[in-house]
């Protein structure tokens, strides 16, 4: 895209008598030999402070190689006054030059989100030069919020007849209306023979919001062999799988995406490096990663990427990130009650501190979100209604944590408002998923209240429309509707749904602060004995005789065992201290062989379980390549490494 801007820009400096080193350091430029570039254009300036060709190469080379856009953004606005005559026209023997230096303003100005500039100056374009460019308002009126003035612009863009203007424009319609007008945007840029991996990864992100769960695969695999510097499909990949409760293949993802991002170069980093961090943060939640994935969230709330070229505002973006930190928060809180619980009474105090002031990092946490909630961030975006309106970014298995910030009473009286409104069918989600997701929010705030009889109606309502693969979120809702039907004494329901969360995620318990009800079985006394009164004491327990799921002794371990007496998990009472791979400074010590065997059994109990049938990304090409295992240590190297961010 840079080069076919400044060849005609190359062309008229040709034809001008522009002395060598200002025509090397332009050529430089448009070459992208940046470092090249700016040694030349800056020792131009110092002879020639009025080359517009020089300040053209400099802004190129901190824009393109350096992402410092700002800086660049001056330099070009200073080259556009070189280029002037008096009256703010063109002068006539730089024209050329002059529309490109317009066309580079433009991109330095969307980049930094300065929309109003930006509308200002396409006109100014549009007036002095042809052909009349109208999709590039598209995008800043979207942003601004004038939904209305970027149809109209959309409908201007598309009667241009403009191959590059059409595109764009359906790229604005597939931002607005979601997955039927994405697929048009597809059909287009294939008809028009262009690089299609931005419009692939636009029709698959559409295709989950609209519950196609399998075609996003498709079209977001088959971006992946389409590489496009303004998208990383391999992000969107690592959110499908994981709500999926596929995480060998998240974990796969989550690599390519990592090393996928580092080949950007720097202007398009800015966009995506945040992000890859919350992305494999929520793989290392889920994989039982959580003081892992706590460096990571910390790192991308510290460093936010630039949302000018997302659909969504800076806050709304960035709320993943600050619920998936809150979570990650919490977890670790809800780890060290465990840890203290299972430690001998002298070493509680520690972990007991340790989980307070994680709980508080939580809290702050949410507050993040608070101003967008109160905005209306939990409705939904999701028909032409709701345009203008603010909403939480991320998966809605994560955004249900909202639900708890905001207030069970505030949410529920928004799920009402919402439903009823007119509906009319159109927008990203179908009107029947829409509903199942509004009963699973209304399932949360349910529980939430309290409210046990119409948690288990609206988690109900939502079962029969939620798509099967929406594996996280089904757990999440049987997790809660779980306690809620112990809570009323229908004990058959609860614990076959306790079982169905513990084959699906049993990690969720712990991330939701949610105790598994279990009897005691068969002990041998002593140590045994005093691991059971450890681990009931434990938030991840709670008594319950008449629990088919059972605490008990077996050939020397102590094991959680379920319905009809099968093992779910056990621990060991053996493991001498500093024998465990998994120790870490907060984990209790080992010299309590009571500390050893409920401990062991808590990390067993609730670590993710890997399906050992689930093939890997290069099965896709139909290579058979089994996931053996979670091996996450390369996923940590590539989030916490240190460097140029």
């Amino acid at each position: 895209m840079l080069a076919a801007i400044l060849s005609p820009a190359a062309a008229q400096i040709d034809e001008l008598t522009v002395a060598p080193d200002e025509a090397e350091a332009f050529e430089a430029a448009r070459l992208g030999r940046y470092v090249r570039a700016r040694e030349l254009a800056t020792e131009v300036l110092k002879g020639k402070p009025h080359s517009a060709t020089a300040e053209i190469a400099l802004g190129i080379a901190l824009h393109e190689g350096e992402a410092n856009i700002p800086l660049a953004l001056r330099h070009y606005q200073r080259a556009r006054q070189l280029a002037e005559g008096s009256l703010g026209l063109p002068r006539p023997e730089l024209d050329s030059l002059h529309r490109e230096i317009l066309y580079l303003e433009l991109r330095a100005l969307s980049d930094l989100g300065r929309y109003d500039e930006l509308l200002e100056l396409s006109a100014t374009l549009r007036r002095l030069y042809d052909p009349q460019l109208h999709s590039v308002d598209v995008w800043p009126l979207m942003k601004l919020g004038r939904v209305e003035d970027a149809r109209k612009a959309i409908e201007r863009a598309l009667a241009s007849g403009d191959r590059f203007e059409e595109v764009v424009a359906r790229n604005g319609l597939c931002a607005l209306d979601g997955y039927t007008e994405c697929m048009v945007m597809l059909k287009a840029v294939e008809r028009h023979r262009l690089n299609p991996g931005l419009a692939l990864r636009n029709a698959g992100v559409a295709a989950a919001l609209a519950g196609r769960f399998e075609e996003s695969e498709r079209l977001l695999v088959e971006s992946t062999t389409h590489p496009d510097d303004d998208t990383n499909p391999w992000r969107d990949l690592v959110e499908l799988y994981a709500l999926e409760g596929r995480l060998g293949e998240a974990l796969d993802a989550s690599r390519r995406m990592i090393e996928f991002g580092r080949r950007l170069p720097p202007r398009e980093r800015q966009y995506f490096r945040a992000d890859e961090l919350v992305a494999g943060a929520t793989v290392l939640l889920l994989a039982g990663r959580a003081e892992h994935a706590l460096r990571a969230t910390d790192r991308a709330i510290r460093a936010p990427d630039r949302a000018s070229h997302w659909s969504g505002s800076a806050p709304e973006l960035q709320a993943e990130g600050a619920l998936l930190h809150r979570a990650v928060q919490r977890t670790l809180a809800e780890l060290e009650s465990e840890r203290a619980a299972a430690s001998a009474w002298y070493r509680r105090p520690a972990p007991r501190i340790r989980g307070a002031w994680l709980r508080l990092g939580g809290w702050f946490a949410g507050r993040r979100v608070l101003p967008l909630l109160f905005g209306g961030g939990l409705r939904m975006v999701t028909d032409r209604m709701d345009d203008e309106t603010p909403a939480l970014s991320g998966p809605l298995w994560l955004v249900l944590d909202a639900i708890e910030v905001f207030g069970a009473g505030p949410a529920l009286a928004l799920i009402e408002d919402v439903r009823s409104r007119v509906d009319d069918g159109g927008g990203a989600i179908p009107q029947e998923l829409r509903h199942a997701q509004l009963d699973a929010m209304e399932t949360e705030a349910r529980f939430l209240r309290g409210d046990w009889t119409e948690t288990l109606r609206a988690g109900e309502r939502a079962f029969v429309a939620l798509p099967a693969a929406s594996v996280l979120l089904r757990a999440r809702l049987a997790a809660r509707m779980a306690h809620a039907a112990w809570r009323r004494g229908d004990a058959p329901r609860a614990f076959d749904l306790y079982g169905e969360v513990l084959e699906r995620d049993p990690g969720l318990l712990r991330r939701l602060g949610q105790p598994l009800p279990v009897s005691r079985g068969t002990t041998t006394g002593g140590v045994a004995d005093r691991a059971v009164r450890r681990l009931l004491a434990s938030p991840r327990f709670l008594a319950d005789r008449n629990s088919p799921f059972a605490l008990g002794e077996s050939a020397g371990r102590m094991c959680l065992t379920g319905p009809s007496g099968a093992i779910l998990a056990c621990g060991e009472r053996d493991v001498e201290p500093g024998e465990s791979e998994d120790e870490t400074e907060s984990s209790p010590p080992l010299d309590d062989p009571a500390a050893r065997m409920s401990w062991s059994l808590l990390e067993a109990a609730f670590s993710p379980r890997i399906d050992l049938s689930q093939q890997d990304l290069q099965s896709l090409d139909g290579t058979t390549v089994v996931q053996r295992g979670l091996d996450i240590g390369p996923l940590d190297e590539l989030l916490l490494e240190r460097g140029p961010e």
